[in-house]
């Protein structure tokens, strides 16, 4: 995609200010400034929070900054398949809270997808941190590690240590949908409303899991779609 794109596209250039144009927008960013006819965006809500936006009819993002986005890490362990117990032949396990454990949950990686572990090898990855237990994926990684593999150890009859290892801390990992996000869904549509080729799309606005996120590009699309024929 990004060979078919060529010069069009800019990677590591922060957009600042988006300026409303008589029939289109101007894109502000730290590589200068360039016009379109229409503008999506499908960052984080708490960017969008400190873009600003020029338009005849004022929009004002500052409340998108009030969605709450726990810290999360992502630990991938690897293991004998004769060192675990548990066959790990489904999609995954996820942990309610009352059950006492640290990790919010776990896919069974080499089940679901090829190449995901060598013969004989299987490969789990888990997730740690989150609304329940913000501190502990702000852990040193090692630490992180060792708070999943004790989980394991009891749910999976894992024994022994793993033979790959790799942990990734997210600050800023997953938007949280409390009670009242209702209000932010609105507004966005308000503002896409009042601000002509201006678009939302992303995990904040239509659900964080793979199948909301391609529900997502989908509905966006089409919004986009409807407006460029109404333009010309």
């Amino acid at each position: 995609m990004a060979a078919r794109l060529g010069d069009s596209l800019k990677l590591n250039t922060p957009v600042t200010a988006l300026t409303r144009t008589g029939d289109g927008w101007r894109v502000t960013s730290a590589g200068g400034t360039a016009e379109f006819g229409s503008v999506l965006y499908c960052g984080t809500a708490y960017r969008l929070a400190e873009l600003k936006i020029e338009a005849p009819v004022p929009v004002d993002l500052s409340p998108f900054s009030e969605i709450i986005y726990p810290p999360v890490a992502s630990v991938v362990l690897g293991f004998r398949r004769e060192d675990v117990a548990h066959p790990c032949a489904g999609f995954g396990m996820l942990i309610p809270k009352i059950e006492g454990f640290k990790i919010l949950g776990t896919i069974f990686s080499s089940a679901l997808f090829p190449d995901r572990a060598p013969a004989g090898h299987i490969t789990l990855t888990s997730y740690i941190g989150g609304a329940r237990y913000p501190e502990l994926a702000l852990l040193p990684p090692e630490q992180v590690a060792e708070l999943v593999l004790t989980d394991l150890r009891q749910l999976l009859g894992v024994k022994g240590n793993p033979v790959f290892m790799h942990t990734k801390i997210w600050p800023k990992a997953i938007p949280q949908y409390n009670v009242g996000y209702g209000k932010f869904k609105n507004l966005l549509a308000e503002i896409e409303s009042k601000s002509p080729g201006l678009f939302f799309a992303g995990c904040y606005r239509d659900g964080v899991s793979l199948g909301d996120s391609i529900v997502s590009g989908v509905n966006v699309a089409e919004r986009m779609g409807r407006s460029l024929e109404i333009a010309s």
